[in-house]
């Protein structure tokens, strides 16, 4: 089974001549305003908590280095969602942890599909 968070070297070299902020706007353009309010914030969120407690993915000037990114990752996430409280005090419910990890689940689904397309 393909690991939608796994990216191999020769994406890595593709999605490396983007910069963080074109990658974002190719993957939101045609999401509501809404959607991407929350997908822009739940990226972020994840992006910050990998790098926190693992130091990956790697910025490298405007470019991010995603190939580090692991499904483990993404499970740690999750778990950290679920038994960390929010702003309100209070575990994160469970569609908003769903919303998260799909903001997730299509960003790097984004990010091989167009590395697909550009071969």
């Amino acid at each position: 089974m393909n690991d939608p968070f796994r990216i191999d070297y020769e994406v890595k070299e593709f999605i490396e001549d983007e910069s963080v902020e074109d990658l974002l706007y190719e993957f939101l353009k045609e999401r509501t305003p809404m959607t991407e309010q929350a997908y822009k914030r739940d990226l972020r969120d994840f992006f910050r908590f990998t790098s926190e407690k693992f130091e990956i993915p790697k910025l490298d000037g405007k470019r991010m280095r995603f190939e580090d990114i692991r499904r483990v990752h993404v499970v740690k996430y999750k778990k950290h969602l679920e038994t960390n409280n929010s702003l309100r005090r209070r575990p994160f419910s469970p569609n908003t942890i769903g919303r998260k990890l799909s903001a997730i689940s299509s960003f790097f689904e984004f990010l091989m599909r167009r590395w697909t397309a550009g071969t």
